[in-house]
């Protein structure tokens, strides 16, 4: 896709929430409106504040767990592990 980013164990927390959040939220938000809120007439404020907080709660739980993995395996960052050896 032309897109230079690290596999998300070797990226850190914060890239990590926000990338996962982000993508959740909107795709999770969109889903819920087409099945869910379009028919009960949920006002707009509390569909985009539902979609912000599921995907910071995703993004979190994401960030926690691939930083637990990463320390788990001992995985170097991506800087290391991309530069050639000797």
């Amino acid at each position: 896709m032309g897109i230079d980013l690290p596999p998300p164990l070797f990226m850190g927390f914060w890239p990590v929430a926000l990338l996962m959040g982000s993508f959740f939220g909107v795709l999770w938000g969109i889903l819920m409106w087409l099945f869910m809120w379009l028919r009960q007439g949920m006002p707009l404020w509390i569909m985009l504040s539902s979609a912000v907080l599921a995907g910071l709660l995703f993004g979190l739980f994401m960030a926690v767990y691939f930083r637990h993995l990463a320390r788990k395996h001992r995985l170097p960052s991506w800087s290391a592990y991309m530069s050639p050896q000797p």
